[in-house]
């Protein structure tokens, strides 16, 4: 099509010999206005279209991003709503990939540094129980730790995680709603934490979720695309054979009660447990991003298979269900305790007799030793007495009535069904566990911090006036501030910096009723010992009214004494072990 020319100079002799055609010149006006109108419809048309990042690419967009992959999660609360010191979480959800909740049916508490479970249940665990109606609080009742708080989740394996959900507590108070916050993570134990998100939630009881951003990046001009090279053709390389996926771990879970390797007719199975296996992966390498999860649960008998198994490294884990945690049936297989270890796999390997030893020194968690309480079956109820917390069968708990002899019939209290003589009886132990191993041996030694427990039990027939217990830790261990609680009555000395002496008022402690005090120590750098001793006594009224006070000293419930000494070996493996990692700050 032919343009009308504006910038053609008139011939001017032209015009003069040749007539003026005035419908030729209005048609050429008429066809260039018409290609001006179109040219302007087509542009208004590719703005109207042109995508979003197109038409804003100066702007800095943001959109949701996922890290990792991670497996712990370590939730730190800066600061409360109300500048007070607690902090509250009714549950935590972190999101995948895809901005959905992460399956929380594996998951456990890993560390938290602070809980209440004194005056109310404030357990870490709340916050990963599907109920919104109980919740996780910090220490309140006995002391007030300062900020920041945090918890550790542990995922049981590695996510992508694009964000979080927060719930705080559901009874309409504020008190421990999280304003500011860090959250951290990583993939493996014991390894440095990576920042991940910080912030500031609202001041609201509604659920909060918030998405990790980044900046997208900002759109440039389309290059022209240039025409590729022929591509040189390259010989297929002749695939390598996979190694067959033909392996198998199968074994027996059991409680080896007396610590010899060895199973026998007398040790339980323990049913009901988790038994992970974690394979290395193509790699065979432990904690890397190609690393599988398998997994089976014991039967009846203890036993658990897995096969199919590829060839390679193998860390088998084995810890209780939380269905036995709840279980009516058989609650005390809990303090089994747990048990990891690695294991190397040939291709098409069968290993059919790996079976798994654990052992805690009390199953029944009733502060005697699993040694002293034996494998016979006093009451005849089919459980051995180390895993029957009442082992004489006489409603009396095991944990309140000891190892002594309260009436001297030659009989210890926890298999004696008869009554204790009338007269008016307090029993007091003192049991040690390694809290804090900070060298990871295994051993109490040089750093560590041991937590001391003592129950005080009335298990006479007349109440106990006035009790006061004193304690002073060995001079090789430190008392670590703040830790000193107690279930009842006040603490004198014990929580301040530098305190030597513990001190506290229990009160009065009536006809079956107790009190339950715990603290920690941390053994001197310089220790030159081989046992660090420890015992506390209490002091209350005569209950015979002749002597105006009377005392009694405290019994390591794991010798064979009434009023032992508690002693701590130093670099030996023979002082009961609670697993809590060190987190870093």
């Amino acid at each position: 099509m032919q343009l009308f020319d504006l910038s053609r100079q008139i011939d001017t002799q032209s015009v003069r010999s040749h007539p003026f055609d005035k419908s030729s010149f209005l048609l050429t006006w008429a066809r260039f206005y018409t290609l001006i109108f179109a040219l302007g419809s087509l542009a208004l048309f590719a703005a109207l279209t042109k995508p979003p990042l197109a038409r804003a690419a100066a702007e800095s967009q943001q959109t949701t991003a996922a890290v990792g992959p991670y497996r712990y999660i370590r939730f730190m609360a800066e600061s409360e709503v109300g500048d007070n010191p607690w902090t509250s979480m009714a549950e935590f959800y972190a999101l995948d990939e895809n901005g959905d909740q992460i399956d929380r049916s594996r998951w456990r508490i890993y560390y938290v540094d602070s809980e209440e479970v004194l005056r109310e249940d404030g357990a870490a665990e709340n916050a990963i129980d599907d109920d919104e109606s109980t919740y996780w609080h910090t220490e309140w009742s006995i002391s007030d730790p300062a900020p920041p708080h945090e918890i550790v989740f542990d995922m049981r394996k590695n996510y992508q995680i694009s964000g979080f959900r927060y719930v705080p507590r559901q009874d309409n108070s504020p008190n421990g709603r999280v304003a500011q916050y860090s959250i951290y993570a990583t993939d493996r134990k014991r390894q440095a934490y990576t920042l991940i998100n910080s912030g500031e939630l609202t001041n609201s009881a509604d659920a909060q979720t918030v998405y990790f951003e980044t900046a997208a990046p900002t759109a440039t001009n389309t290059p022209t695309p240039t025409v590729p090279a022929t591509p040189t053709a390259t010989p297929t390389p002749t695939p390598t054979a996979k190694a067959s996926a033909s392996g198998a771990i199968r074994g027996v879970v059991w409680y080896d009660w007396n610590h010899d390797q060895k199973r026998s007719e007398t040790e339980l199975p323990l049913e009901d447990f988790n038994v992970t296996l974690l394979w290395a992966g193509p790699d065979n390498v432990l904690g890397t991003a190609d690393d599988e999860e398998k997994s089976d649960r014991t039967n009846s008998r203890g036993e658990y298979s897995k096969a199919n198994l590829s060839p390679g490294l193998y860390r088998i884990h084995v810890e209780a269900t939380d269905d036995v945690l709840n279980s009516d049936k058989n609650p005390v297989r809990k303090n089994a305790g747990t048990l990891t270890v690695e294991q190397q796999l040939a291709s098409g390997q069968e290993l059919n007799d790996f079976d798994l030893a654990l052992y805690s020194g009390d199953l029944d968690g009733d502060l005697i030793s699993d040694g002293a309480e034996g494998q016979g079956d006093y009451d005849g109820d089919g459980a051995p007495n180390y895993a029957d917390a009442d082992a004489d069968g006489d409603g009396r708990p095991d944990r309140s009535e000891g190892t002594r002899d309260v009436n001297n019939n030659g009989l210890p209290d926890f298999l004696d069904t008869a009554p204790p003589d009338g007269q008016p009886q307090i029993q007091m132990t003192k049991t040690d566990f390694l809290l804090i191993d900070a060298d990871l041996d295994g051993r109490a030694s040089a750093n560590d911090t041991l937590l001391y427990r003592i129950d005080v039990v009335n298990h006479g027939q007349q109440a106990y006036k006035n009790v006061v217990l004193f304690d002073t830790p060995d001079a090789m261990t430190n008392v670590v501030g703040g830790t000193v609680q107690s279930s009842s009555g006040q603490i004198s000395s014990g929580n301040d910096a530098g305190a030597v002496h513990i001190q506290i008022e229990l009160g009065d402690i009536a006809v079956g009723e107790s009190a339950t005090i715990s603290f920690q120590v941390q053994i001197a750098a310089e220790v030159t010992l081989r046992r660090i001793q420890n015992q506390a006594f209490i002091q209350f009224d005569d209950p015979t009214g002749t002597n105006g006070s009377a005392a009694i000293r405290s019994d390591d419930p794991d010798a064979p004494g009434s009023a032992d000494v508690t002693v701590t070996a130093v670099g030996a493996d023979t002082i009961q072990t609670i697993h809590m990692p060190i987190a870093a700050r």
